[in-house]
């Protein structure tokens, strides 16, 4: 448990499109699949991934998606 309640707040919080919406334990998240979206252009590639403006399918929303790669993850979770 967190003992600065504000920062227990800020946590629970997601940034959507500048926009921030509380989510509570209780509140289901739709599931979100790869294949709902179009990759338009690629953004950047880094030593653990890329990053793509892709557009939803289903309302036409804009977003930067990051890949990493299973290999960095692997790694990760080694060390931890």
């Amino acid at each position: 448990m967190i003992a600065d309640e504000n920062l227990q707040d800020e946590i629970t919080h997601i940034k959507m499109n500048n926009v921030y919406k509380h989510i509570s334990s209780e509140e289901v998240l739709p599931e979100i699949y790869i294949s709902d979206f179009i990759t338009i252009i690629p953004i950047g590639k880094g030593g653990y991934g890329k990053v793509d403006l892709v557009k939803k399918k289903s309302t036409g929303e804009m977003f930067a998606l990051k890949t990493v790669e299973i290999k960095f993850l692997v790694n990760l979770l080694y060390y931890i």
